[in-house]
């Protein structure tokens, strides 16, 4: 997500945050219309069933390493790349090629200093909510039917 982004839109990531109920994306736009986020879904997604591979590799140092972003971490570093599309420093845990996210699904976004936050899910969690989300609007739908 951050690093498409940025390649397709240039929109660098402030923060991201992810817990077992919510993840959040914070990006350097001031504002995101509903086509913009549909657009930035919709390449997200692309990418995902691209399959790209994800590759771990530990490195003496990120001094020369073509990093998405800068890290201050000295001494041995653990870069995580997908395919040539993102190169970052990180020691979470990963898939094994993108496809194995399955889909990516954004969510409500609100500005939040000069930024944009977007809530976001993935995987079996993005299909559970798309369903809920299904079934509210039908029940909506069937209070206001005439």
């Amino acid at each position: 997500l951050s690093a498409v982004a940025e390649e397709c839109f240039g929109w660098g990531t402030v923060s991201v945050h992810m817990s077992p109920e919510t993840a959040t994306v914070e990006l350097a736009v001031p504002d995101l219309s509903a086509a913009r986020i549909a657009a930035l879904e919709e390449e997200c997604n692309r990418r995902i069933q691209q399959n790209l591979p994800v590759r771990m590799a530990m490195y003496d140092s990120a001094e020369g390493l073509p990093l998405r972003k800068a890290t201050q971490r000295t001494g041995p570093i653990r870069v995580v790349s997908i395919g040539d599309l993102d190169h970052s420093a990180c020691g979470g845990t990963h898939v094994r090629a993108t496809g194995e996210v399955g889909l990516l699904v954004l969510g409500r976004a609100e500005k939040i200093r000069k930024n944009t936050r977007i809530e976001f899910t993935c995987g079996l969690r993005a299909v559970r909510q798309c369903r809920q989300h299904t079934d509210w609007l039908s029940e909506v739908a069937a209070v206001f039917q005439t």
